[in-house]
């Protein structure tokens, strides 16, 4: 099977919203548990397949990306840049920074009367941050969706890719890179994902529920058409308690177990 190592430089700050929550920002930009800023495996496959389109067209864009032939993982931060970011708490980080914003009404467009609003970004990368994710096949590609790959690698090396909020600003622009991995690394990878337990969840709904941003918009309450996966860890982490003392911390103070998005 095939897999690659997708690399992202940044070239400015970034911002992906809707992965992450904060008391202190109506839009916050995605973290991981520890407060490393992430590109989510969802964020970092929209881009690809909103290039993939632009490119090749709908339906052999949906050949690659709607057909479960590739599994993508978290894109992580890698070098010194941590450092900004260690033992970041909320609101709190100089690796962050909040921008004020005002609405615009799209029907007149006008700014919008008490609709001020702050998003945070992260502050702008040092000269050796990068981003790295692992993409791995699933089934083997044929050879039309190994080419359509190779092609599309090709044009991101001079184009770059945009990911997140506020790209037509200057944000959320990386310079892209990709390495093949081996068959024999992704055979491992495949065999030690094997070898880790992994439980599908299944929710039924006794009466309506809503998971929305933390607050609201002129007095509507928005909800999302799924349960996030970080909204789902912290309700299995109430039902357990701090009580519970040594299989709380084996959930949820380790970094082995991954809450995952429940969709309809």
């Amino acid at each position: 099977m095939k897999g690659w190592i997708i690399k992202l430089t940044p070239e400015n700050c970034l911002a992906i919203g809707g992965h992450t929550a904060s008391w202190f920002a109506d839009k916050a930009t995605a973290r991981d548990h520890d407060g490393y800023p992430v590109i989510p495996a969802t964020a970092l496959k929209g881009a690809l397949s909103i290039e993939a389109e632009r490119l090749f067209g709908e339906s052999k864009a949906r050949s690659i990306f709607g057909t479960g032939l590739l599994r993508f993982d978290d894109a992580e931060l890698l070098g010194k840049a941590r450092e900004l970011y260690k033992d970041a708490q909320d609101g709190a980080s100089p690796g962050y920074q909040r921008r004020v914003g005002v609405a615009i009404s799209r029907r007149t467009r006008t700014v919008q009367t008490e609709r001020l609003f702050d998003w945070e970004t992260t502050a702008p990368f040092l000269k050796d941050a990068e981003f790295r994710a692992e993409i791995t096949c699933t089934t083997e590609p044929t050879e039309e969706q190994k080419k359509l790959l190779e092609d599309l690698w090709k044009a991101l090396r001079v184009t770059g890719l945009a990911i997140g909020a506020a790209k037509s600003r200057g944000l959320g622009h990386f310079k892209f890179d990709e390495e093949e991995l081996s068959g024999a690394t992704v055979a491992m990878k495949t065999l030690a994902r094997s070898d880790k337990s992994e439980y599908i969840v299944r929710l039924v709904p006794e009466e309506e529920f809503r998971t929305s941003r933390l607050k609201a918009r002129q007095y509507l309450m928005e909800t999302e058409d799924y349960i996030p996966g970080a909204t789902f860890r912290g309700a299995v982490a109430k039902a357990i308690g701090y009580n519970n003392g040594d299989v709380f911390d084996r959930l949820f103070k380790q970094t082995t177990v991954r809450f995952g998005p429940l969709y309809p």
